[in-house]
This record gives structure tokens, C-alpha cells and sequence, in this order.
């Protein structure tokens, strides 16, 4: 009898051993991200002026500008000085030589914009058209 209950005991431990090795304590994976995801498009800003004055890209979509300037500056909405057209498209402080600054368009509409540090300069004018 101690031998049969002897055998049980063992046998009862191997399995218990066998089916701890056998969970898993991970936690699963999130789920991959469902939807479109936003594009970034580049605007840089140099001594020639915007290298591109005209980009269209889709609500939510990230505009990165560029400053590869030898001076500083600070791309902001139309009119100047306000910048009321899209108050929250304002790089406030401004783009030092070197910098970059993005923004995500979370409006449609067809978005003019000028560099606050030389409003009157046409070449650092554009345009963000949002669909």
C-alpha cells in the first residue's frame, strides 16, 4: 500500500512539475494598430527659401519643417501677425539653424502659412492643403 501511494505521490508531482513548464506567464502581444497611420511630409527651410511651397496630405498626416538656414525662423499661419487662420500652427520660438518642428494637422482646409521672422519674404511662403 505505501508503495501504490508512494507511486500516486510521484506521479502527481511529475505532472504538477510538467504543467508548470508548460504555462506561459507572458503577457500577450497588444494588437497591431488598426487604421491608417499618420504620413509625415518635410517642408525645409533654406537660404533659397521653402523647398517645397505646396504639400497636400490628409487630416492627421504631420508636416515636419526643416530649418538646414543659416538663420533662424518660425513657420506660423496666415495673416501675420495673428496667426488666426489655424491658431495652434505656430512655432512659437522659432526654428534655430539646425532645428525641426512638427506638426500634426488635425483640420481640413487649405492652410496658408509665411515664416514670422520674414512675413513680407514670398519665398518662405506656402501652403498645407488638408483633405
Amino acid at each position: 500500500m505505501k508503495y501504490k501511494t508512494l507511486k500516486l505521490a510521484a506521479l502527481t508531482a511529475a505532472f504538477i512539475i510538467l504543467g508548470a513548464g508548460c504555462s506561459s506567464t507572458q503577457t500577450p502581444a497588444p494588437p497591431a494598430a488598426t487604421g491608417p497611420q499618420p504620413t509625415t511630409v518635410a517642408i525645409t527651410l533654406n537660404p533659397q527659401g521653402l523647398d517645397k511651397k505646396e504639400v497636400t496630405i490628409k487630416v492627421g498626416d504631420l508636416v515636419e519643417f526643416r530649418n538646414s538656414d543659416l538663420k533662424a525662423h518660425s513657420p506660423a499661419s496666415d495673416p501675420h501677425p495673428s496667426h488666426t487662420a489655424y491658431p495652434e500652427f505656430d512655432a512659437k520660438g522659432g526654428l534655430k539653424p539646425g532645428d525641426t518642428w512638427t506638426f500634426k494637422f488635425e483640420k481640413a482646409g487649405t492652410w496658408k502659412f509665411h515664416d514670422h521672422a520674414a512675413a513680407k519674404d514670398k519665398k518662405f511662403q506656402g501652403v498645407v492643403i488638408v483633405k
